[in-house]
């Protein structure tokens, strides 16, 4: 299960880096939005080991994550609770 979750974050990866390079974007972004993104998703999997802490960890979260941060995180943890 968690190297299917690891390959379907490659395979997202290399699909992010082509749409970049088709639109001609920064290398330099490209990389930080990548490194973050994979950041983010590690950040969600080892907050899911908390006690009492259950967030989704998809692409999407994990982008948001890399992007925004801690308060991506907290926004996502509140929407778990709904």
């Amino acid at each position: 299960m968690l190297l299917e979750k690891i390959l379907l974050y490659v395979i997202a990866a290399i699909f992010i880096l082509t749409i970049f390079r088709l639109l001609k974007v920064n290398k330099k972004n490209i990389s930080k939005i990548i490194i973050n993104t994979a950041l983010g998703g590690l950040l969600l999997i080892i907050l899911n080991y908390l006690p009492g802490v259950n967030l989704q960890v998809s692409l999407l979260t994990a982008f948001l994550t890399g992007l925004f941060g801690l308060p991506a995180v907290i926004v996502i943890w509140i929407i778990s609770l709904i």
